[in-house]
């Protein structure tokens, strides 16, 4: 009887060692899954950034740009906009390209958008149309 007694505890103990094992799995699965979420919400974060400078630099474009109402077979399609708003997009460019440079999943972006932030300066100084009609392109690209 007292075998019997001996036998059960031993495997009561067991089982507790067992379950206090398992539990100790189960936190640290848990605690590595909550902060991959903590990444994945990050990296999410900073992608949706991205997303609206693009979005934000394009509405400027859009919303101030002077174009022919109509295009004219054979002709390409000029686009005039003013030093006001290039440099307002340049500023735009330059503010985003700062706070990308401190994020830790679009540092490469950061470098494309001081790019085109100087690129948005040069327009101001040079007029050149044809450039704008590119920075509006590789915006819509990206």
């Amino acid at each position: 009887m007292n075998g019997q007694r001996n036998q059960k505890n031993a495997q009561r103990t067991a089982k507790l060692m067992e379950k206090k094992e398992l539990q100790k799995v189960m936190d640290e699965t848990t605690n590595q899954r909550s902060e991959e979420a903590a990444g994945f919400d990050e990296k999410r974060e900073e992608f949706e950034f991205v997303s609206s400078v693009l979005a934000e630099a394009r509405r400027l474009f859009t919303d101030n740009f002077n174009a022919p109402s109509f295009l004219q077979a054979g002709r390409a399609e000029t686009i005039h906009v003013s030093p006001q708003i290039m440099a307002q997009v340049t500023q735009h460019f330059t503010e985003s390209a700062h706070k990308a440079s401190k994020m830790n999943h679009v540092k490469a972006f950061a470098r494309a958008v001081k790019l085109l932030a100087q690129l948005t300066a040069r327009t101001q100084t040079t007029d050149d149309n044809e450039l704008v009609g590119r920075i509006i392109k590789l915006i819509d690209d990206l």
